[in-house]
């Protein structure tokens, strides 16, 4: 809030605006006399052309008596007000990357709407004891408590060297002494182990923010956050934009993750976010992760703020790993190799589960017309199309669905060949090849939101095989 001196005259007092229009400036309004409460950070409702919009107040400062200024028409009773600092990171976003001011307010703030939450009670105590650390833990968890916030810190640690339970202490420091911490991991709906791990820990102190959320819960959890009833907050990129009241830690799980980057407009970085938000808040920024990428494992490497966890937790070793050239003549043709069959099959006898991963939804990643030689795209993006073994073909870009009855749309011939290796094709091989097993898919079009997601989760986990 601006220190306003007493005697200023206030109908020569001015705000900028930042306009609900797609725009590309902000523009100038005066504050009415009887307006004297407005400040930073709150809606309100003004003259724009021939019409009345909404906009927010960014700053508030001297009249310059320009006679031609429109004056504002009324604080909204509907929005809520804006902290500071959360103004200050549009007005960064939209200078920093190439954006509307407007289109800035809709990335960072969305539809939000005035919610009385009532008085909140906040618990700073763990619900857990803290598990026993081991000596490389307690070092990076003291090369931390002694870093400066000027600059990010990395974990650099194997799967399984406990990285999970350092965050937990850093967030249960930071909660101890009022302030808030945040956790960002790559997608929401697959690491129930992570979010059960803090929920245990915390209780009721976290808010969770991701997309498949309700827009009333969106609204309930963005709230908590804003009057501090929510100390921890977890959740994907999106909640970098969260209403922070007093953070003073940002920690980036599996920092390496290509999902922290937007790739739609307006195309942003979590990464370069969280360094201005560490900055403005004076927070620590730690990134953990197995396979840092190069530029992050080089910038906390210069400056020597890096820690190496090399061993497993209680010493456990860490897996073999084979590697098959599938080019190889004994592997030609075969979906899955003798190899891998064999120690798929050997774990299902010991009564153990097996997980594969393939990372391309469909049954076929590409089409491939025979005869006339031209492959099945998309008639929007050039992208290649999938199909899904329910009669379908999708562009997993622009998300176009076609019907498709086996036949070429250029030359109607049925000569299509159906290539590459997608999740449903291997599904339904392993089906073959293993008939007594419990096999389940795991992808966006069986796990279409957080529920069912968890749902298939749960049901591996219970009697599950493959």
């Amino acid at each position: 809030m601006p220190n306003r001196n007493v005697n200023r005259t206030l109908d020569k007092m001015i705000a900028e605006i930042l306009i609900f229009r797609g725009v590309p400036t902000t523009y100038t309004y005066k504050i009415p006399a009887h307006l004297e409460t407005l400040t930073i950070g709150t809606h309100v409702t003004l003259p724009f052309g021939k019409s009345t919009t909404t906009g927010v107040i960014l700053t508030i400062h001297d009249n310059l008596n320009d006679a031609s200024l429109k004056m504002i028409h009324e604080p909204s009773v509907t929005l809520p007000h804006l902290p500071e600092k959360t103004v200050q990171l549009i007005k960064w976003f939209y200078s920093h990357y190439p954006c509307t001011p407007y289109k800035a307010y809709q990335t960072i703030v969305g539809k939000k709407k005035k919610l009385d939450l009532g008085t909140n009670t906040v618990s700073s105590q763990p619900f857990e004891t803290p598990y026993q650390l081991s000596n490389e833990q307690k070092e990076c968890l003291e090369k931390i408590e002694h870093h400066s916030s000027d600059h990010p810190f990395l974990i650099h640690g194997v799967t399984g060297s406990g990285k999970t339970e350092l965050y937990i202490q850093l967030a249960q420091q930071v909660i101890s002494n009022g302030a808030q911490a945040l956790i960002l991991v790559p997608e929401i709906g697959l690491t129930p182990q992570t979010m059960a791990a803090f929920k245990s820990r915390f209780g009721t102190n976290i808010a969770l923010l991701h997309s498949n959320l309700t827009p009333k819960k969106k609204t309930i959890q963005w709230h908590m956050i804003l009057n501090g009833a929510a100390r921890l907050i977890i959740g994907p990129r999106s909640a970098i934009f969260s209403p922070f009241k007093n953070l003073k830690l940002i920690i980036i799980d599996e920092e390496h993750d290509n999902s922290y980057k937007q790739d739609t407009h307006p195309r942003y970085t979590t990464h370069t976010v969280a360094k201005y938000l560490a900055k403005s808040h004076q927070a620590k920024l730690i990134y953990g992760t197995a396979t840092p990428s190069l530029d992050t494992y080089h910038e906390c490497h210069s400056k020597q703020s890096i820690s190496n966890l090399i061993e497993r937790i209680n010493k456990q070793p860490l897996p073999k790993v084979r590697i098959i050239d599938t080019t190889e003549p004994q592997h030609s043709g075969r979906l899955l190799t003798a190899p891998l069959i064999e120690a798929i099959q050997t774990e299902i006898d010991k009564k153990n589960k097996v997980i594969v991963l393939i990372n391309r939804r469909g049954y076929a990643s590409y089409l491939e017309c025979q005869t006339c030689k031209k492959s099945l795209v998309c008639p929007e993006c050039n992208l290649g199309m999938t199909y899904h073994y329910n009669h379908v073909i999708m562009c997993h870009r622009c998300h176009i669905k076609q019907p498709f009855n086996g036949c070429c749309p250029y030359c109607q011939s049925s000569t299509i060949k159906f290539g590459g290796i997608a999740i449903q094709k291997v599904e339904l091989e392993c089906k073959k090849i293993f008939p007594h097993a419990s096999i389940m898919r795991l992808d966006k079009d069986s796990g279409k939101n957080l529920k069912e997601t968890h749902a298939i989760l749960e049901s591996f986990k219970s009697n599950g095989d493959i």
